[in-house]
């Protein structure tokens, strides 16, 4: 059974094992730091792990903890493993474009959702092929190399666009001018939030 927040709940429970309030990410109130400042038996240590006793602190699992708790699990809307979609992204492409493949790269090493299609209309209505496509957010991404700076193909982009946004589909355009990280960083709602693939 599907369950979007299961790991959400299981870092919830890590945090209140490890003595922090699951609401806040902070110690719990009713926590007494004198009797577990780094590890205790009532959190970590065990009796099969006491010679690791010295190295557990779980402070450093604080943060990353409490970000997890506020999450949520979704399936990919292709329904492929996350490997066999990059790939089958990667191999349509343009061929041309290096921004294109750069793009998708950082997507994929960088733990964002993956586009669902490349190159590929979204309706048949509209006119605008977008480089990638998120079915779920109607999202068009275009990846704008230098082939896209003369006046005459931005006019003719922003005219394209118009229409896909016209029609209700959101439109995002990833150029050179710009680190592909800051952009990607700009719409956590289309890709997601980075984490370990």
């Amino acid at each position: 059974m599907y369950e979007p927040d299961a790991l959400a709940r299981v870092a919830r429970q890590s945090l209140q094992v490890c003595h922090f309030d699951p609401e806040t990410g902070r110690q719990h109130p009713d926590h007494d730091p004198k009797e577990c400042v780094a590890a205790c038996y009532q959190c970590l240590m065990s009796y099969g792990n006491q010679r690791e006793h010295q190295r557990l602190e779980r402070h450093l699992i604080q943060d990353y903890l409490f970000h997890l708790s506020q999450s949520r699990t979704e399936k990919d809307a292709s329904g492929r493993p996350r490997e066999e979609q990059y790939q089958r992204l990667l191999e349509q492409t343009d061929a041309t474009s290096s921004l294109e493949r750069d793009f998708l790269n950082h997507l994929f090493n960088n733990g964002h959702l993956l586009p669902d299609q490349a190159q590929c209309r979204p309706a048949n209505t509209v006119y605008a092929q977008p480089d990638f496509y998120y079915e779920k957010t109607r999202a068009g991404i275009f990846i704008d190399g230098p082939s896209h700076n003369s006046a005459g193909r931005q006019k003719r982009d922003a005219s394209i666009r118009q229409e896909m946004e016209d029609a209700g589909f959101q439109v995002i355009a990833i150029n050179h001018h710009q680190t592909i990280a800051e952009q990607v960083a700009k719409f956590p709602s289309i890709f997601g939030n980075p984490h370990s693939p």
